[in-house]
């Protein structure tokens, strides 16, 4: 609960254990900063938010909890009866919204039901999600193979068979061996190309080696092909997440760096992982041209939504900062150990 008054706190708890719902942990957190750190790293199942935590609301952090990618249940507590209050309370996505002058143990506890229920239903879409993610990635190991194996070895035949005729023709002092070379050239360039893509769907290397390996030969990637100061950091502390986790946090770098490549035009990108604290961290940030995270964009910003929901999956949280100076900050807080299936 995110309250800034105590005995505020303390009447919720009361009103609590005077209703039928006997198991249950209530923790405060006493102001804004508080109640975002917790809900963001927390696994609470609802949260009861205050309406009024100082220059801040409850609907305040409810929506930076929802830019970060925390789908969490949330009850708002208004102290009064006023309309506007209890307009923003009912459209800001809350749960529910109650009012401390009227509440009472029973609506405080069919609130709860209702958004405990609502929890089921987030735990039931983030399971489906995580179907399809692994479905999606299933796909990307498929064809990243056929471009390997299938493509890749055609390619290599075509080369050999173009090196061999310019081989014949320049024994022949054929006026045509130049453009043989050509072919053999454009069908070597074209199976690097192959290897590339097979590499970015499939990342052999963290297989092979983990994550940070991985994320090294991605920013070594991004510098051969983009021409631009890309790196990879690391407080040099060990870190491994399992596998499932990893490729969470591998995906996430690559669409961040994606981003700032193909769409924010950087010509700097930094790629860091950090193991120490008690949340590691992952983070993307580069010089480019930056964007509103909030503004309407074209393609309404798959990408974004697809690095928020991969953070949720990992039991993390996400969050983006436009840089004062020029660019974009991602950075994905994620736990030690791997999450819950639900």
């Amino acid at each position: 609960m995110v309250e800034d008054r105590e005995t505020d706190f303390d009447f919720v708890r009361m009103l609590l254990s005077r209703s039928p719902i006997h198991h249950y942990e209530l923790d405060r957190a006493s102001n804004y900063e508080e109640g975002l750190e917790a809900a963001s790293r927390c696994g609470y199942d609802i949260g009861i938010f205050d309406f009024n935590l100082g220059g801040l609301t409850g609907v305040d952090l409810l929506q930076e909890l929802g830019a970060r990618g925390v789908r969490l249940p949330v009850i708002l507590l208004t102290g009064d009866d006023d309309p506007s209050v209890d307009r923003a309370a009912s459209e800001s996505g809350a749960a529910d919204f109650l009012c401390k002058s009227t509440v009472d143990a029973a609506r405080l506890e069919r609130s709860v039901r209702y958004a405990l229920k609502h929890a089921e239903v987030l735990a039931e879409l983030r399971i489906a999600s995580r179907l399809l993610v692994n479905i999606s990635e299933e796909e990307k190991r498929r064809i990243g193979g056929e471009l390997h194996d299938g493509l890749g070895q055609h390619l290599t035949g075509v080369a050999c068979l173009a090196a061999a005729l310019r081989d014949q023709l320049r024994s022949e002092s054929s006026a045509h061996a130049d453009r043989a070379n050509q072919i053999a050239g454009l069908v070597n360039s074209a199976i690097e190309i192959a290897r590339m893509c097979a590499r970015g769907l499939c990342p052999v290397k963290m297989e092979q080696s983990g994550l940070q390996a991985a994320l090294e030969d991605l920013a070594h990637h991004v510098r051969q092909v983009h021409r631009i100061d890309c790196r990879f950091e690391n407080d040099g502390l060990p870190i491994e997440p399992d596998p499932e986790s990893a490729l969470h946090l591998y995906r996430i770098a690559q669409e961040a760096v994606t981003n700032a490549t193909r769409h924010g035009g950087a010509g700097i990108v930094l790629i860091r992982l950090d193991a120490g604290g008690q949340f590691p961290s992952l983070t993307v940030a580069d010089n480019g041209c930056g964007f509103d995270p909030d503004a309407p964009r074209e393609g309404a910003g798959i990408g974004l939504r697809l690095m928020q929901q991969r953070a949720a999956m990992l039991g993390g949280s996400f969050e983006i900062q436009t840089l004062s100076e020029r660019g974009i900050r991602i950075r994905c807080h994620f736990p030690r150990g791997r999450p819950d299936e639900g």
